[in-house]
């Protein structure tokens, strides 16, 4: 096995596009700390509104940057001697001495802002993503409602995707009546799997047709199509090797109802996608890990 592959294999987490928040959460001028992958990684956003995830801590005397650090123009001014770090991670200024060492940086996370969400690319050794991921900006028009939400259990990232991928648990699990048959499009880094069954809810039956995306390491979308259109991001983030968080952002479709009751029945809908994801984790928090060949 050559050096690549070795180290590779000895990674714990896959690399690719994981969700760390909402760009609602940081605004322009915080900062904010997030914790996933056993490590801390600190979102500052600039006066120009420019957003930047960088790794912890001050190269200068360790100082943590989320815990003391503030916002000064386009850089992030660390609390302890005011050194100061532009949204690539560069050292630009340090408040009391006109020399410093050029070279001196911080990590600089790849990222991305899209569906009003925050993703990083995990990949410690800071190579250029993969891949990118979709869009849904058209989700924003007029009609469409996002709603968002967190549901945390003792899974890792791969659950959710082999749980996105098998259809049989619908049936026992989200009522459907029978298992669908899928058809399925792999491709590097995307898994899509088309299918159309009978699901049973609110004293009928209704035929859903459902197209899921798994994209990477972390990002699931799923289109449904049954009283009206939605789209559910449901996207796994390790905090550990024993935790997860499951961001889920959903748009709904309500553009075929009356305008007073979009807002309501949107969030209805949101809520019940959340509790169906709950109970998936349900079952991922209480069982044993099983090989059955």
């Amino acid at each position: 096995m050559n050096s690549i592959a070795t180290e590779l294999s000895n990674q714990p987490y896959k690399i690719g596009w994981y969700q760390i928040g909402e760009t609602v959460d940081v605004k322009v001028g915080q900062v904010k700390t997030y914790h996933f992958f056993e490590q801390d990684f600190v979102a500052f956003r600039a006066r120009d509104g420019e957003l930047s995830v960088i790794d912890p801590y001050c190269p200068h005397l360790g100082a943590h940057l989320g815990d003391t650090g503030k916002v000064v123009d386009d850089r992030i001014q660390c609390g302890f001697h005011g050194w100061q770090f532009d949204t690539q991670g560069k050292l630009k200024h340090v408040t009391y001495s006109e020399k410093f060492p050029k070279k001196a940086c911080v990590k600089r996370w790849h990222h991305v802002e899209k569906h009003g969400n925050i993703y990083i690319y995990y990949d410690p050794s800071g190579a250029e993503p993969a891949f990118e991921l979709p869009d849904h900006e058209d989700k924003n028009a007029s009609g469409w409602y996002r709603h968002s939400g967190q549901v945390r259990g003792h899974l890792q990232p791969y659950d959710i995707f082999e749980n996105a991928a098998d259809t049989a648990h619908l049936v026992f699990i989200h009522g459907y009546q029978h298992v669908p048959k899928a058809e399925l499009e792999i491709k590097p880094h995307h898994f899509k799997s088309r299918f159309v069954g009978p699901f049973d809810r609110a004293f009928r039956t209704w035929e859903v047709e459902a197209t899921v995306e798994l994209i990477g390491g972390g990002f699931t979308s799923t289109q449904l199509s049954m009283l009206f259109d939605t789209v559910i991001l449901g996207n796994p983030t390790p905090i550990n090797k024993n935790e997860s968080v499951i961001f889920v952002t959903t748009y709904n479709d309500m553009s075929r109802y009356n305008r007073l009751l979009r807002r309501p029945i949107a969030a209805f809908a949101h809520r019940d996608i959340v509790f169906n994801i709950r109970r998936d984790v349900s079952i991922f928090d209480k069982r044993v890990t099983c090989l059955l060949y």
